[in-house]
Formats: structure tokens, sequence, C-alpha cells
């Protein structure tokens, strides 16, 4: 049986439908764009660990005792290290890389920078571009950088290299 309209009795109308599917629609729209970014944003970290703990590998191996010090090792000041016999770029680029993608090649690890010991006549020591190789000075500051295969993400880090037998040589065990 079909009841008589009673003007209390109302339905929703073809606006209020309309507007619940609009919000609606923010809603969903908000919360994929905030799962694209997520993604987005996870791709980047994945990088910058990948290529922080390529450095920090590259830089452990330059630092290592097993890496032969090597005096002057730059040549040119301000310039990076590029001679493939170069015994610190080896070692830097001897690292194990990511063997999850495929685009990582020894060549993202490189040495911009060396600089060298040097003492003011005060006795103050710091670290200059020129080699002067005077008797006594046996540190090198050396800079790695590692640079992702997409090219967005480049991480530097600094180590200390010291001489283990600096000239002239103390009595230290294996020095001659």
């Amino acid at each position: 049986m079909i009841r008589p309209f009673d003007r209390n009795d109302r339905g929703e109308t073809l606006i209020e439908i309309l507007m619940t599917v609009v919000i609606l629609g923010l809603v969903f729209t908000a919360i994929l764009g905030a799962m694209g970014m997520n993604l987005i944003a996870s791709k980047t970290h994945r990088a910058q660990a990948d290529a922080t703990s390529v450095l920090v590998s590259a830089a452990e191996r330059v630092a290592s005792s097993d890496t032969t010090y090597v005096p002057c090792v730059g040549g040119n000041p301000g310039r990076a290290i590029t001679s493939a016999s170069n015994p610190y770029l080896n070692a830097a680029q001897s690292v194990s890389l990511p063997a999850d993608t495929p685009a990582w090649t020894p060549q993202l690890v490189t040495i911009p920078n060396v600089t060298y010991e040097t003492r003011s006549s005060t006795g103050l020591t710091s670290f200059a571009s020129n080699c002067f190789n005077q008797a006594g000075l046996t540190l090198q500051l050396i800079t790695l950088q590692v640079t992702s295969p997409n090219g967005r993400d480049i991480e530097s880090l600094s180590v200390v290299k010291r001489n283990p037998c600096p000239v002239p040589p103390p009595v230290i065990a294996g020095c001659s």
C-alpha cells in the first residue's frame, strides 16, 4: 500500500548526493596523493642511504692502513684525482656496490680534493691545497664523493690519512 506524501518525510536531494560524492572524491584524491609522495620520498631515501653506505665503505678503505700512503698524491692543487693508478682512488672504487641496482658503477665514487697538512711559523697546523712535502708533516685530508646513479643524490665525506712512517722516521715498528 502506498502511503500519502508527508511534508516531514524528506529524502536527500540531488545536490546533497553530489556534494557527498565530491567530498569523498577529494578525500580519495588526498589519500592517493599522500601515498604517491610517500613512494617518491622512499625512493629518494633509498638512493641517499645507498650513497651513504658506499661512501662510508670507500672512506674506510682509503683511511685503512692497507692503502699505501702517497705524499703529494693530488698532483695539481685543487684538482680531482682521476688517475687510475692512484692507490686512494683504486681503494675508493673497489668498494662493494649495491647489487640490487645495476646502475651503480665504481666511477660514481670520486676523490674531488686532497689537502695537505701545513704548519705556520707559530706552529699552528692547517690544511692547504698545495703539497709542500715538508719533513714531519704526515696528514692528508681526503674528500670522497659518491653520486647516485640517477645523479640526484651526492654525498661527500672527508677522511684524514696519516703517514705511518713520517720523514724523518721516528722509532716505529715496521718503519725503516
